[in-house]
């Protein structure tokens, strides 16, 4: 799927990650909190979130996104 999918997958409550990001453990999803909208990044073994504060170019064109079940 590409990001805009990832997205809306994300807006629904979903975790997504990409096939590239393999072997780095992590995946996205989007924190809501009074009205605002941020994607985080969670580690599978429970490593601190991360705010994602700007997503990089090569994400946004990627059409590798999945939904992490």
């Amino acid at each position: 799927m590409d990001f805009c999918e990832a997205l809306r997958a994300m807006r629904m409550g979903s975790k997504v990650a990409r096939y590239e990001w393999y072997g780095r453990i992590f995946f996205w999803n989007i924190l809501e909190d009074c009205k605002k909208e941020t994607i985080i990044q969670t580690g599978f073994n429970g490593r601190r979130p991360k705010t994602i504060a700007k997503v990089p170019a090569e994400d946004v064109l990627a059409k590798d996104w999945y939904v992490v079940t």
